[in-house]
């Protein structure tokens, strides 16, 4: 018997307590049912893959995507065929005050049970165990580098060009999780495009993948000798 699945939408406020709350959450379900993250905040995909949790990345509404209206609309399609993929009857939320796209998902789903995460439950610090809470910080640590260099990468797919070395221990990659080092090393791609193609390699990944490389590459300054002075 399949289990039930439970979307647990997150906002991207600051800092990163709606998302290890759910996280936190998610992992206690995951014996009895099948919880699924939808979330604002970029670093969902690197924290959820690393606890083996599924999840749904949605842009917020503050990256200017799109307008506001606009934006509602695509979050009430997005939860609803998410619901319809998936057959959960239960959506919690966690968040400040519900966006407008979540109310009329509620409206059009009747069936399903709408429920505020707070509401159902006080904050418990031991609740937050150190395995969630250490994949968050990892993510937070390089969010400002993934977000520039995804950017990037939006901007130019050329860089998806960007060649591999053969022998790099990805290792030494750091901010990628255990399970994104094995692959790497198990597969030795030849370039950032083809990197993007193994299973489980987030969008993430490959920016931090990107930072890697532009690093490694960048020309080292050249110092030269300058001649001493006749006294």
């Amino acid at each position: 018997m399949s289990k039930p699945a439970v979307i647990m939408i997150t906002s991207n406020g600051v800092g990163a307590g709606h998302l290890i709350r759910a996280s936190a959450i998610a992992r206690r379900l995951k014996d009895d049912a099948r919880p699924i993250i939808l979330s604002m905040a970029y670093s969902v995909v690197e924290v959820a893959t690393a606890l083996g949790i599924e999840c749904e990345f949605v842009p917020g509404r503050d990256k200017g995507l799109m307008g506001r209206r606009r934006w509602d609309d695509y979050l009430r399609d997005r939860l609803s065929a998410l619901i319809d993929e998936t057959g959960a009857k239960v959506v919690t939320f966690d968040g400040v005050v519900p966006y407008p796209g979540i109310l009329a998902t509620k409206f059009r789903r009747p069936e399903v049970s709408f429920e505020g995460v707070k509401e159902l439950m006080k904050e418990d610090a031991s609740l937050i165990d150190p395995a969630v809470r250490e994949q968050v910080e990892i993510s937070a640590k390089y969010k400002g580098y993934i977000l520039r260099q995804q950017e990037e990468v939006d901007r130019s797919r050329d860089q998806l060009d960007i060649p591999l070395p053969i022998d790099l221990d990805y290792k030494e990659v750091h901010g990628l999780s255990v399970e994104a080092q094995q692959k790497l090393n198990l597969h030795k791609p030849e370039n950032l495009g083809q990197a993007s193609r193994i299973s489980g390699i987030t969008p993430a990944t490959i920016s931090l993948l990107l930072v890697f490389m532009k690093r490694k590459n960048k020309p080292k300054k050249m110092t030269t000798n300058r001649p001493e002075k006749a006294a």
